[in-house]
């Protein structure tokens, strides 16, 4: 071999070996994701009359239980969701007053069926424990958004109550 190609063959194999990786392609930009607006926290005009209408039903319900129901446990609930329904309902509705929006006097029609239920079940104890826990699952929910996201400064402080005392009832109907 020449002289001459033996240093040209080295040079391209030293050259070779001090090569940095092929030239990276630009990442590609990160996908946009959009995501949906929060939905707007309830209106006031619709926390108060759901909320009316769950505590009518549980005091009506907790009425009801007082004749029918056999089991000790269930009929002590039943008096403290009577007693705290009562006073969430006062506070409702001064605080409907305040904001010139008086709680309906009767309940909406889910509420109302669900009722007719409870009163035609054949083991109330059951059935009362099961719609209190759905219900309360579910004003707590309501509930909690509107104290966190309302724009209401009245029914910001009612709702955060009732927060309070609905997770305390859930936690005792879980205990029946």
């Amino acid at each position: 071999m020449k002289p001459g190609r033996a240093v040209a063959i080295a040079a391209a194999l030293t050259a070779a070996s001090c090569a940095t990786e092929p030239p990276r392609r630009p990442a590609p930009p990160a996908p946009v994701i959009l995501a949906p607006a929060p939905e707007p926290a309830m209106s006031a005009r619709a926390y108060v009359s759901a909320s009316a209408s769950f505590d009518l039903f549980v005091i009506r319900a907790a009425q009801i239980a007082a004749v029918r129901a056999r089991d000790p446990g269930v009929r002590a609930q039943a008096r403290a969701e009577l007693a705290d329904h009562r006073g969430l309902s006062a506070q409702m509705s001064f605080a409907g007053r305040r904001l010139d929006l008086l709680p309906p006097a009767a309940m909406v029609t889910g509420d109302a069926r669900d009722l007719a239920l409870l009163e035609a079940s054949t083991d109330f104890d059951a059935a009362y424990k099961k719609q209190l826990i759905a219900k309360h699952y579910h004003q707590l929910r309501i509930s909690r958004d509107v104290a966190a996201r309302s724009s209401s400064p009245t029914l910001r402080p009612v709702a955060r109550n009732a927060a309070a005392v609905i997770a305390r009832h859930l936690d005792r109907l879980g205990a029946l």
